[in-house]
């Protein structure tokens, strides 16, 4: 059992049989509508990193596969992501890659634009995700937001083609920033992390806890989902998925490199320690007696929140 990676393990689990909770259910039932909307619909979809933005994208491409047609192949869903800083050129060379086709020679903006329609076409693909949407918010100034607008108005013109725009919570921004961006995206959702601030909340984070207790690639004698880990299991991850499967995965590999067939609250306080906060304080570890039960938002702590401020005079 000593040569099981705990984390690997459940990445791999979550990949095939994703756990939805509420808020993820809610975002995918979203973006069936708008698969079902003939290009009438158009989204932003935000989410604080680790809340599972990726993996939705995934499911949602996995649910709608490409087929083989009677005139080729048909993609009714492609997912692709911007590059750090995006035009309007580099994102319709990665639309084109993600659809499995290749640029050849050295096209200018209108030729690019030209072949992707043609492949959106043939491939008669419905919806088009474009993942780190933010980093178009993050570029100075107007003139990027206003190209990447003009650009979209031209691609999608007369096509039944639904765009979804996801990224980090400034992605909404897109929206008040320009108003023919407003005027398309006609939906924004928000992924939620976990929260554990009512009964109801509770509950739920406590159902993931013992999916996630069965993703174990062991027997366990001690339960993660208990009461008495309940809020350090959220303050060590701010109730962000993917930051929770890491903090158990992790320490069950910590429990089986130690010969346990169990994760201890001592594994779980070694995992936090090692790959979410090194050099934490003991009052600072969730899962130390110590620990003053807060929120680690504070500044160089790790869930601090991204100065929204400045980036949005950044993009002003």
């Amino acid at each position: 059992m000593s040569s099981v990676n705990c984390y690997k393990h459940i990445e791999a689990a979550v990949s095939h049989t994703p756990v939805l909770h509420r808020g993820f259910a809610r975002a995918l039932d979203t973006l069936e509508m708008i698969y079902q909307s003939n290009g009438t619909l158009n989204a932003t979809l935000c989410g604080e990193s680790g809340t599972g933005k990726s993996t939705l994208c995934r499911i949602f491409r996995q649910n709608h596969p490409i087929s083989n047609g009677p005139e080729g192949d048909e993609i009714p869903v492609v997912c692709a992501t911007l590059p750090s800083r995006p035009t309007a050129k580099s994102v319709a060379r990665n639309v084109i890659g993600a659809m499995g086709a290749v640029v050849l020679g050295r096209p200018d903006q209108d030729q690019l634009t030209k072949q992707l329609r043609t492949l959106l076409q043939g491939c008669k693909t419905k919806v088009i995700v474009l993942d780190e949407f933010q980093h178009f918010i993050d570029r100075r100034g107007q003139d990027a937001v206003a190209e990447m607008g003009d650009w979209l108005k031209v691609l999608l013109e007369d096509l039944p083609v639904s765009l979804v725009l996801v990224g980090l919570p400034r992605t909404g921004l897109i929206r008040q920033s320009n108003e023919q961006f407003r005027r398309r995206f006609n939906l924004d959702h928000v992924i939620k992390p976990f929260s554990v601030e009512t009964a109801t909340d509770q509950q739920e984070f406590f159902r993931y806890l013992r999916k996630l207790e069965a993703m174990l690639p062991f027997e366990q004698t001690q339960r993660i989902s208990t009461e008495n880990l309940l809020l350090p299991l959220w303050f060590a991850s701010n109730g962000l998925i993917d930051y929770l499967n890491k903090v158990v995965g992790l320490a069950g590999d910590i429990a089986l490199e130690n010969g346990a067939d169990f994760i201890s609250r001592e594994h779980l306080e070694l995992s936090f320690q090692r790959y979410v906060w090194p050099g934490a304080k003991n009052e600072d570890n969730p899962f130390h007696p110590d620990f003053r039960m807060r929120a680690l938002v504070g500044v160089y702590e790790p869930f601090a929140p991204v100065n929204v401020a400045h980036v949005t005079r950044r993009a002003a």
